[in-house]
Parts: structure tokens; C-alpha cells; sequence
């Protein structure tokens, strides 16, 4: 009988109100099963020596993350090409590889076609290479005087955006107020070629013409012109010489105009139409520095080209900070490349950690300097260098590029390798020898025009590849 309960107990107790409510139920076959189960043992015995060993190999390791590409820091730019604002800026900053408006010429041609504008930017007074630029028709009398970046400056005289300034007779006297920290520089590593020293003539006046040109068509006319300059500078005794005056020429117009600004930096606005020429004839005090003429149209891409020659890119600090800003509060940049390195190459040396600290430097000055802007760092093309009978490549161009990509990577801002995009290590050698016309002077180490228009296309791609793929 007590069998019997048992296994009819769990049908009762769901049937029966007394049961369920005050006693708990119980399933007599899942818990024989549930404990059968728990008792069950694996017996199947394995034998290892007849084990089948994995044949299939195992996956590759994942790649090593590519060399810093220099990708980040341009979105200001490009957000700026995508807006469509009506003028889009560019500062280009370099050594001797952009004199003459080499690389720039094409970069700001191919740029102005596609999304507008017209005019070659900022231009100096006077400029040693005039007649080798080929963007702008240039002419000036002989009798300015003009201080550079690496030249011996007045005390007390501002350098401007484009390095230095420009003044309508010499100084009584020059005194050499340049200073270069010495920790930046390895002596015996740099190529300085220096700016040529002025001998202005004794000319009575003071005068400039800029002419379009007909090799770009963004360039055939002269478009809205303004002059940027400086109150006259207080000499030796506290005395001030009264401000001066400048007339115009362009076209059927003529306009005269007091260059009466008190700042260390100001604009006028010259023209505000299109010209095929336009002439300056400048009464100034010697002691009224002038920075530079600025020939832009209103909408579009403009390029500044600003050359430096012998410098390593450290130079650019000896232009404080907010001399910088007080320019780009006028001219509002939205990219800032800076293109130096070919300076700093020193076959013999294999550490460069002290160039390094300089461009480090440079840049931390840039960025502070143009706070709103893109900012683009581009390494050194390649070099040769002779060795008795033989040119070979220069082994420090890799190094140098390598240092150059570190601190771009560190500050977060574009980076780009002239070297790498032309081809690497030799390629100048082959441009120089095997090109025809050559793409680089025998010199192994300047570009010719027909090099330097290709080296623009490269950059060009450069700058645009990324852009068209976020379109």
C-alpha cells in the first residue's frame, strides 16, 4: 500500500485542495531520474596516440600599423572647400625648393580651377628672383632696401608674413639683431645659402608694377590688390617721421592714398577690380616698413607663396606669434603647409634628433601663430650628393622625412613625403640625367619647372584624395 501512495501521491496532491495548500509536491520519477543522471559517468577512453594533429595553418599575424600618413589636422580646409565660403586661404611656407613660386604655381593653379578664384596672393616690394618667377610679371626700381629672414635686421623693425620687410632708401646704420638658438643647429649639417645682400642704387623714386601673366589663366589679370604695412618705426631718439603717401596706376584709374595706419600691421585696399597692370609709386620715409602686396580676387583658392632661402624651417620663429596673428586676423588662412628639410640634410650624420627638436619647435610656433588653421608638414624631395666621380643618393633624406613624420604624428596635423611620392631614394638622380626636359637642376637637388609642376600634381592628389572620398 505504501508503494502505491507513493507513486499516486504527485496525482493527488495536484487534485486535492488540502494537500496542495499545506503539504509540497513530489515527483517521484524526476527525482529517480535527476539523481540517475547525476550518477552517470563518462567512460569513453581516449587514445592519445592516435590523436590527428591540426595540418591546417594558423592565420598570419595581423599587418604592423602603417607609418603615420599625415591624414589628420586638414579638416578645417576641407570643410572649407566643402562650404563653398568665398575665400579660402593657404599659406604656403618653405625653403629654396619653392622660390620663384616653384610647386606653388601649379598647387594653386589646379586648386583655383576647380573651385575658383583667381590671383597669385601675397608678393614682396622687391625680390632678388624677380625675373625668374613666372606667375606674376614683376618690376621694381633698384633703389629698395629689404631685410629677410637670415639677414641683418634694423632693431626695432617688424618682419612681416613674408619674412622680413622692404624700405624706401637704407638705414643709417644695421646693426645685426638676428639671434638663432644654437640648440637647433648643427653647423656643420646645414646648407645656409643666404639672402643676397641689397645694393640699392641711387634712384629718387620708389616705385613697383605687377602685370598678369599668361601661363595659368586663374593669373592673366591683376584682380582686387591691398597693401599691408607699418607705422614708421621711432629712430635711436624717440623721433618719428610723419607717415607717407603712394599713387596708383591701373588701368584708365589713378588714385592717390595716405598711408596714415598707427598698428604695426595695416591693409589698404588699393583696387577692387580687375586690371591687366598695376603700378605703385611710393613717397615713404625710409623708416615706414612695408610688408608685401596682396593681388586676390574676392571668391576661390588663394596661394601664398612664402619662400625662405637656407632655412631649416627654425627661422619662422624669429617672426613672433603675434605678428603672425595680426596677419591672419586680415587674411583668415584655413591651411598652412610648411616645406622644409632640405636644409637640415648632412649625408655624414645619421641622428637627427637635434632637427627634430627644431621642426618641433616650428610647429608648436605655427600652430600658436594661425590657431584656426590646417596645418600641412611636408618632408624634403630627394637629394644626390657627389662622391669623387659619382652622384649618389643623399642617405639622410629617409632620416630626415622619418623625424619630420614623428612630429607631425605628434602634433596630430597632415604630413606628406616628397621623397616617398616621387619614388624614393635615387629618383632625383633619374630626374636629373634621364628626364627630358630634366625634372631637377644638376645640382641633385632643386627641381626644374617642368619637376617642380610635376611635384605639384603630387601634392595635389595628396590633398584631394581624402577629401573626394568623404564626398
Amino acid at each position: 500500500m505504501t508503494a502505491v501512495f507513493l507513486l499516486l501521491y504527485p496525482l493527488l496532491h495536484r487534485q486535492s485542495g488540502v494537500l496542495s495548500q499545506h503539504f509540497r509536491n513530489y515527483n517521484f520519477f524526476q527525482r529517480f531520474l535527476q539523481d540517475s543522471s547525476e550518477m552517470t559517468v563518462d567512460t569513453l577512453q581516449v587514445d592519445t596516440s592516435v590523436v590527428v594533429k591540426d595540418t591546417v595553418k594558423a592565420p598570419p599575424p595581423p599587418p604592423p600599423p602603417p607609418a603615420y600618413a599625415g591624414k589628420a589636422g586638414l579638416e578645417t580646409f576641407y570643410d572649407a572647400l566643402r562650404s563653398g565660403k568665398g575665400q579660402i586661404r593657404v599659406a604656403y611656407f618653405g625653403d629654396s625648393a619653392i622660390e620663384g613660386d616653384l610647386i606653388c604655381q601649379t598647387l594653386r593653379d589646379s586648386l583655383q580651377q576647380r573651385f575658383g578664384g583667381s590671383g597669385v596672393g601675397l608678393v614682396p616690394i622687391s625680390s632678388p628672383i624677380r625675373g625668374f618667377r613666372r606667375s606674376i610679371r614683376h618690376n621694381t626700381s633698384t633703389n629698395w632696401y629689404r631685410r629677410m629672414l637670415g639677414q641683418k635686421n634694423w632693431p626695432g623693425y617688424p618682419l612681416g608674413i613674408l619674412g622680413g620687410y622692404f624700405l624706401a632708401g637704407k638705414p643709417p646704420q644695421a646693426e645685426d639683431s638676428l639671434t638663432v638658438d644654437s640648440t637647433l643647429l648643427n653647423k656643420d649639417s646645414l646648407l645656409i645659402a643666404e639672402e643676397p645682400e641689397d645694393d640699392p642704387s641711387e634712384e629718387e623714386d620708389f616705385w613697383v608694377t605687377y602685370r598678369g601673366v599668361n601661363l595659368f589663366s586663374g593669373l592673366r589679370m591683376v584682380p582686387r590688390a591691398r597693401l599691408f604695412y607699418s607705422a614708421p618705426i621711432p629712430d635711436s631718439t624717440g623721433h618719428t617721421a610723419p607717415s607717407g603717401s603712394l599713387d596708383i596706376a591701373a588701368g584708365d584709374r589713378k588714385a592717390h592714398f595716405e598711408l596714415n595706419g598707427k598698428a604695426t600691421v595695416n591693409q589698404l585696399w588699393l583696387l577692387d577690380s580687375t586690371v591687366r597692370q598695376l603700378s605703385l609709386t611710393f613717397d615713404v620715409p625710409y623708416s615706414q616698413p612695408l610688408f608685401g602686396i596682396s593681388l586676390e580676387s574676392s571668391q576661390g583658392v588663394i596661394v601664398d607663396n612664402i619662400p625662405s632661402r637656407g632655412n631649416s624651417g627654425g627661422r619662422l620663429l624669429q617672426v613672433p606669434y603675434y605678428r603672425y596673428n595680426n596677419f591672419d586676423s586680415l587674411l583668415d588662412y584655413e591651411l598652412v603647409i610648411l616645406q622644409f628639410g632640405l636644409n637640415a640634410l648632412a649625408p655624414e650624420l645619421e641622428d637627427f634628433s637635434w632637427y627634430k627638436s627644431e621642426i618641433n619647435r616650428t610647429v608648436r610656433h605655427i600652430k600658436q601663430s594661425f590657431p584656426n588653421a590646417s596645418i600641412l608638414l611636408i618632408g624634403p624631395t630627394d637629394r644626390g650628393i657627389k662622391e669623387e666621380a659619382e652622384v649618389v643618393a643623399d642617405p639622410s633624406v629617409p632620416l630626415v622625412t622619418q623625424v619630420m613624420r614623428e612630429v607631425a604624428e605628434q602634433h596630430k596635423i597632415g604630413f606628406f613625403s616628397f621623397y616617398e611620392a616621387m619614388g624614393g631614394s635615387g629618383t632625383i638622380i633619374d630626374w636629373a640625367d634621364n628626364k627630358e626636359p630634366r625634372w631637377a637642376n644638376l645640382d641633385y637637388t632643386h627641381l626644374s619647372f617642368p619637376g617642380a609642376h610635376a611635384a605639384g600634381k603630387m601634392l595635389l592628389r595628396y590633398l584631394l584624395k581624402d577629401f573626394d572620398q568623404q564626398q
